[in-house]
């Protein structure tokens, strides 16, 4: 039991970990995006600065947003906040609701899976069920 208590509560820590960094990634993404939308619009009005320079400023809001696009920051931390709480769930199940070791483990290997199923990929496409060619969490077990 103790095994699965302290595997259950690594996971909860990586996943929450996960969700702030990618929690973290975005917020920064909007600062880039605001402070260089701002700075190119002040280099605009000074005539002193070099053309590249506003040119290259008001380029990076593009840039950004493709990256957001791109790696999903948001949509990610949403998803390790949601398998942060629900395997916080079993923990407590496990440790204060009487739940045997092996039902919490079988409950925690069905989330596992779940979760693969909604990990949203680059591009913001949800994974969809496993193709042909990938090897589901379940099948790595055996």
């Amino acid at each position: 039991m103790e095994d699965l208590e302290r595997t259950l509560d690594q996971e909860v820590q990586r996943a929450t970990t996960f969700a702030r960094r990618n929690y973290g990634a975005a917020y920064v993404a909007a600062a880039v995006t605001v402070c260089s939308s701002i700075a190119a619009t002040i280099c605009v009005s000074m005539a002193d600065v070099p053309k590249w320079t506003t040119s290259l400023l008001a380029a990076i809001p593009a840039a950004v947003l493709a990256i957001r696009s791109t790696f999903q920051f948001e949509t990610k931390a949403a998803w390790h906040w949601r398998k942060a709480v629900r395997v916080e769930s079993l923990l407590r199940a496990l440790k204060f609701e009487n739940r045997s070791p092996e039902q919490v483990s079988h409950e925690f290997s069905k989330l596992l899976d779940e979760m693969e199923d909604h990990w949203v990929m680059f591009g913001g496409q949800e994974n969809s069920k496993t193709s042909p060619n990938q090897v589901s969490s379940t099948d790595k077990k055996h």
